[in-house]
């Protein structure tokens, strides 16, 4: 098995939500199957891109303003970065997102940041962080 940062670039892990107070994975009520998002980690394409748009977006209201980024502005582009983690979720998050979304609640790129961005959410982004940081959950088991 290699250990190569490099293999990691482009995986993907299936991240249950659990339950904010309980820690237990949330259930499709109906299904009876844990809600999940498709997470890749933070060495992907992906992220380093919003990383870079981020950092380029920041510096330009810089040069623009000649003032550091409000704090609602460096939210924002934190809130971009953590969204692009998200590849994907199962049917049954978008039922559990439904509430929330409305009839459009399959996986975008959008949704994922409507949701990260909310405020009544911050539990998912901090279970998103926590899930990314353990880059063994992005190896291949064997």
């Amino acid at each position: 098995m290699s250990f190569s940062i490099t293999e990691l670039k482009n995986k993907s892990s299936e991240m249950v939500l659990n339950h904010p107070v309980t820690n237990k994975p949330i259930k499709n009520p109906e299904t009876k199957k844990s809600v999940s998002f498709s997470i890749v980690n933070q060495d992907s394409k992906t992220f380093n891109d919003a990383q870079s748009a981020a950092q380029a977006k920041l510096q330009t209201i810089y040069e623009e303003t000649k003032e550091v980024p409000s704090a609602d502005k460096i939210r924002e582009v934190t809130y971009e970065m953590m969204a692009s983690l998200v590849i994907g979720w199962t049917e049954d998050m978008a039922a559990f997102l439904k509430d929330e979304l409305g009839d459009n609640c399959a996986y975008s790129s959008e949704n994922a940041y409507k949701i990260l961005s909310n405020p009544d959410y911050y539990w998912i982004v901090k279970q998103i962080d926590a899930f990314v940081a353990d880059k063994t959950r992005f190896f291949k088991k064997q």
